[in-house]
């Protein structure tokens, strides 16, 4: 077992994808892989396997040190073009990183992976041609540092601000774990993506039995939270991140910062808009006194949900003059500290901030 010296939080990566090696490149070792042959439609207006179901059941589970990866041969057809391509399909998730499993996969880590996929000896490809290869069903995560307390509340925050949805398959589901999720995974699309946030120090204690007992101490890892959101088909991946095509380098070569946009996008589109606020500048001959600054922090505060950093930016913006500007950050922060800052609510209205923003995403 491996304790998480330097746990990569913050950090947005890559979870898991489908590979869709062509057959032709594909030296076939393992007969029961051979065996695993599938011929499947595909409607050509949506790209949607309408038995994607068949492929899990018959595809060969390759065998590691407490888990596994999926394959099988699958020949999709086209009914509308009537015509047909034969791939190897790997499903790959990060517990082949093993101990770098939190890492997620990277340009520095996909050579391991295809040395130890290699090693197993079910099947061959050479090293480019693994590389040039199509991928789909993209999993990109990003952990950031929560407590269980403040991840509940966020949660419970989240599902009500959520965008109300009368389609089915569309909109929030909220466990009873506090784990929430939006839309579904098999039928997401850009416009209404599949992404969920649970807390994954908490999965790793539930399922310690299988992977994570093998590879960590579950009992020393950080409080983590997870965001992990979903592009199922490789045109919506190629047009989102606007990249030459959607081969695995092109998608190991993104950065933090561009799979950041994608978990943001996903977390924008599931729910409202927070409340925003446009104070008038004063005008310069009125006198700024607590009474005025206080009625100023309590609807910031208290019924528009801001934090105090946030509402003291937003307050300040209004003096032009340095001077008074001074003077009133003064005031703000001396009536903050005497009638709001201990307030319950105004402390989870800077927790959810915090975790918004460990995301990437604005809250104001």
């Amino acid at each position: 077992m491996t304790k998480v010296k330097e746990f990569p939080f913050d950090v947005c990566a890559i979870d898991s994808f489908k590979l869709h090696i062509p057959i032709v490149a594909v030296t076939i070792l393992s007969p029961e892989l051979n065996e695993t042959r599938i011929n499947l439609e595909i409607g050509n207006d949506t790209g949607v396997v309408h038995s994607e179901k068949e492929i899990k059941t018959r595809s060969k589970e390759i065998q590691f040190d407490g888990y596994s990866i999926k394959a099988c041969i699958v020949t999709r057809h086209n009914v509308n073009t009537m015509r047909g391509s034969t791939h190897l399909e790997l499903a790959l998730h990060t517990k082949i990183l093993e101990h770098d499993y939190f890492n997620g996969f990277t340009m520095q880590s996909i050579e391991q992976v295809y040395n130890k996929l290699m090693e197993n000896k079910s099947f061959h490809v050479d090293f480019d041609l693994f590389l040039l290869s199509r991928v789909s069903d993209v999993d990109f995560k990003k952990d950031i540092q929560v407590d269980k307390e403040a991840f509940l509340d966020f949660t419970k925050y989240m599902k009500s601000i959520s965008k109300e949805r009368k389609i089915r398959d569309k909109g929030a589901y909220k466990y009873a774990n506090g784990n929430i999720e939006w839309n579904n995974r098999r039928t997401s699309t850009i416009a209404n993506p599949f992404i969920k946030l649970y807390y994954k120090t908490e999965e790793a204690k539930e399922r310690k039995g299988e992977f994570f007992e093998t590879y960590f101490d579950v009992d020393k890892l950080p409080s983590i939270v997870r965001a992990e959101g979903t592009i199922s088909r490789s045109p919506e991946i190629k047009k989102f991140f606007n990249i030459d095509g959607s081969n695995l380098v092109n998608i190991l070569n993104l950065t933090s910062e561009q799979i950041n946009t994608f978990i943001c996008h996903s977390i924008r589109v599931a729910v409202k808009e927070p409340n925003k606020v446009k104070i008038e500048r004063n005008s310069e001959g009125l006198t700024t006194i607590d009474q005025l600054i206080y009625i100023n922090l309590s609807l910031c505060l208290k019924t528009l949900n801001m934090t105090f950093d946030s509402a003291k930016e937003m307050i300040l913006e209004t003096f032009p003059d340095k001077s008074k500007k001074y003077y009133v950050k003064k005031r703000l922060t001396e009536v903050y500290d005497v009638y709001f800052k201990n307030d319950k609510q105004v402390k989870l209205n800077t927790s959810r901030e915090d975790i918004l923003k460990k995301f990437g995403f604005p809250y104001n």
